[in-house]
């Protein structure tokens, strides 16, 4: 993800921005990933469960998703149904990635992604913090 005085990238045509919890999270694996590169060889590199879940993850957010955000089979069900998740495509059993899309803005807002501790329930943490009226914009996409 951009630095703060960067540009957000545009992928397929979509501006892409993290919420603060996603960006922790990704700064933190991808700190991770880069002391693993030093300290392992590359056999146990590529097969390091850090390594893997994080280039899943990146190759969600470059390239799967902003290829279709809006994607049915990324729809959750109930009161989180103006979010996407995606759960496989790469990613260990157990996580999710989570995002809101904006078609008027032609905008994708990663906002979560769980870890070992938060489990399955990875939706909670960010459910009340982007409340469309605190953080995002008025007007999600329809589906």
């Amino acid at each position: 993800m951009s630095p703060p005085d960067k540009e957000p990238p545009v992928i397929n045509g979509w501006i892409v921005l993290a919420h603060p919890l996603f960006a922790r999270r990704y700064v933190a694996l991808r700190d991770d990933v880069r002391r693993l590169r030093i300290e392992l060889d590359a056999d146990a590199y590529v097969q390091h469960p850090t390594v893997k879940l994080f280039a899943a993850l990146r190759r969600l957010i470059t390239e799967i998703v902003p290829q279709d955000p809006n994607a049915p089979e990324d729809m959750p069900r109930g009161s989180l149904a103006r979010y996407r998740r995606v759960k496989g495509k790469g990613l260990p059993p157990r996580y999710r990635l989570c995002w809101i899309f904006f078609t008027r803005a032609k905008a994708i807002v990663f906002l979560y992604i769980n870890d070992e501790v938060s489990g399955l329930d990875g939706e909670r943490p960010f459910h009340a913090p982007i409340q469309p009226a605190n953080h995002c914009p008025r007007r999600a996409a329809s589906p």
